[in-house]
């Protein structure tokens, strides 16, 4: 058994127990009923152990949560083809963004694709902000018409500047035939920025799963959060997913709003990776009780129009407690929010 085989056992039999754990609340039901099995969180599929094989029609897969490529290191179990569909459709396009983000901040090591554009005359270039602050321009030639590249670079304009050795200050190094080209730039942002944050609400609702197993999946306002990730392209909930604020480090995992009522959710605060530069993330998850979906609306009515509005919340810190392989905190995400919120 090689070692990425023996990881997805491992998660398997784990995630597999602490839904066996759910399953014995008499009010629930499962139709078809099963031994044993794994309830892929995005799509709700059951899948058995046999599953695990790659020969399978729609086998389970290892999902990096966060995704490999903005720094995440851990991961849940998927299908296929969940895995397959949220990595093409919407986190690539957090990638980009992120990449983009850093460039227009002026971040060093970020780089952005540019069309140069010298008097009809138009290359591929990519445009990189080195450690000192300064951009550099790149042109690529493979990826340019070599009948534009050779006009792109003939195009230049000349100056002469002669040495006077008499003039004060003047370099004689300064001397000489000297050219520039003129060039106009366009930047045409590769990335959607919708689906990256559908791709930032993946995170964490994935997160939440990974932490609290089966159990958390019983809360009827994650339904509309799983269709909106499957199907990016559709307007199923409002814009906005996450607080756009700054919050201590020691709040990153998971977290309870419990008021102002109105603000009352699952909070995940998360940081993402892209060439060694850190940015935070705080995503709103839906609770099991008011305001449900109706979180969005309100933290776009509230926090987006009131910019002190992040100092009025109330925020309890979840530790990150073994909450999945203890039968007693099956339904941990119930009893916090019972406890925290409806009291």
């Amino acid at each position: 058994m090689t070692k990425d085989q023996k990881r997805k056992l491992k998660l398997y039999d784990v995630y597999s127990q602490n839904l066996s754990w759910v399953k014995e609340n008499p009010s629930l039901k499962f139709e078809p009923d099963f031994k044993e099995g794994y309830i892929c969180p995005l799509c709700f599929n059951l899948f058995t152990k046999d599953t695990l094989n790659k020969t399978s029609s729609n086998p389970l897969t290892f999902d990096h949560n966060p995704p490999f490529s903005l720094g995440g290191k851990q991961g849940i179990l998927t299908c296929r083809d969940c895995n397959s569909k949220a990595g093409y459709k919407i986190d690539n396009h957090l990638l980009l963004q992120l990449k983009e983000w850093n460039f227009f901040n002026n971040t060093p090591n970020s780089k952005i694709r540019v069309t140069l554009n010298n008097d009809g005359s138009r290359v591929a270039a990519d445009m990189s902000v080195e450690e000192d602050g300064r951009v550099k321009i790149n042109v690529d030639g493979e990826n340019s018409s070599p009948i534009h590249r050779e006009r792109f670079f003939a195009n230049k304009t000349y100056t002469y500047k002669a040495y006077d050795p008499f003039l004060e200050g003047h370099d004689m190094f300064d001397a000489g035939i000297n050219w520039k080209l003129n060039f106009n730039m366009d930047i045409h942002p590769k990335s959607n920025e919708r689906y990256g944050e559908i791709a930032l609400l993946k995170i964490a609702y994935l997160y939440a799963f990974q932490k609290f197993g089966h159990g958390f999946l019983i809360n009827r306002n994650l339904y509309k959060i799983r269709e909106q990730i499957l199907n990016p392209e559709k307007p199923i909930l409002p814009k906005v997913f996450w607080l756009k604020n700054d919050f201590p480090e020691k709040f990153t995992g998971l977290n309870i709003v419990n008021s102002p009522k109105e603000l009352q959710c699952f909070l995940v605060i998360f940081n993402l990776f892209v060439n060694g530069v850190k940015k935070q993330f705080a995503i709103a998850l839906p609770g099991l009780s008011y305001p449900g979906l109706e979180i969005y609306e309100n933290i776009e009515a509230i926090l987006c129009q009131n910019k002190e509005g992040s100092s009025h919340l109330n925020i309890e810190h979840l530790y990150n407690w073994d909450y999945v392989t203890q039968k007693k905190w099956r339904f941990a995400s119930h009893s916090l929010w019972k406890n925290m919120v409806i009291k």
